[in-house]
């Protein structure tokens, strides 16, 4: 879950710097356009690891950490 949450916060900084190069240099909108998409799809692939992470401890030890912080996750799935 800590994972996840720096790979969405790289992903919002690869996307304004991104947005930011296209507007010094409108020449390289195609390119950026391409670093974007790759690095929304590495985001999405966080999330689905994360979401598969969360089903296997709902099934090993039948505890749902989808909707709780970090801290009471941890907490959970330890004791």
């Amino acid at each position: 879950m800590r994972d996840d949450e720096k790979a969405d916060n790289e992903y919002q900084s690869i996307m304004r710097q991104m947005l930011t190069y296209m507007m010094e240099d409108p020449g390289t909108i195609s390119e950026s356009l391409d670093i974007m998409q790759v690095a929304r799809s590495l985001e999405r692939i966080g999330d689905h690891a994360m979401n598969i992470g969360e089903y296997v401890i709902y099934l090993v030890m039948g505890k749902d950490i989808r909707h709780i912080s970090i801290k009471d996750a941890e907490r959970d799935v330890v004791s």
